[in-house]
């Protein structure tokens, strides 16, 4: 036997493939070499099954809309990563928002729809990005804020302040040299 060719056991399986429909994704099986070539087949009616399920049952499947009430807004790569990592080992769910995409109509959902927004690390922001999450916080909105939150302009050139009013800060600030 071929253990390259070992398939996923059914449990796992059931629970990856469910993860995927419930999360939005189709269900979807990827196999090494060509189906007819696997020893290991104690997965398929387990596959079949599931596959069948999804297609009776297609309609919960499609159109669904997030119930997040937090927007994690993707700053730097290894401060959204640890912030997701904490929110799905709380079991919290959020959604994740595209630096681009805040304010238009690519965003999961309109910003106010949300009850908080955690920029993380997000050190780059325009004069427009900066508006928009002012005035979320104005209408009642939460934020969370960690790193240096607007410290730059959208060019990536320091600025010297920062410039969202919304942080309750005074806008002078002094870097430390790194060291």
């Amino acid at each position: 036997m071929d253990y390259r060719h070992t398939a996923t056991s059914p449990n796992i399986g059931k629970i990856f493939l469910a993860e995927q429909m419930l999360n939005g994704a189709g269900p979807g099986i990827y196999f090494m070499g060509r189906l007819e070539n696997q020893y290991d087949r104690t997965f398929l009616p387990t596959l079949k099954e599931l596959f069948r399920f999804h297609k009776t049952n297609e309609k919960l499947f499609t159109n669904v809309q997030s119930l997040s009430k937090i927007g994690l807004i993707m700053g730097s790569v290894d401060e959204y990563r640890g912030i997701m990592k904490l929110l799905i080992e709380e079991h919290i769910m959020f959604d994740l928002i595209q630096l681009s995409a805040v304010g238009s109509a690519d965003a999961p959902r309109k910003l106010e729809e949300y009850d908080a927004l955690i920029l993380s690390n997000v050190s780059e922001m325009d004069d427009n990005f900066i508006s928009t999450i002012d005035n979320y916080v104005k209408n009642g909105g939460k934020l969370l804020a960690t790193g240096f939150p607007g410290i730059n302009d959208d060019t990536g050139a320091l600025v010297g302040k920062i410039r969202l009013k919304s942080l309750g800060v005074t806008p002078d600030y002094e870097m430390f040299p790194k060291t």
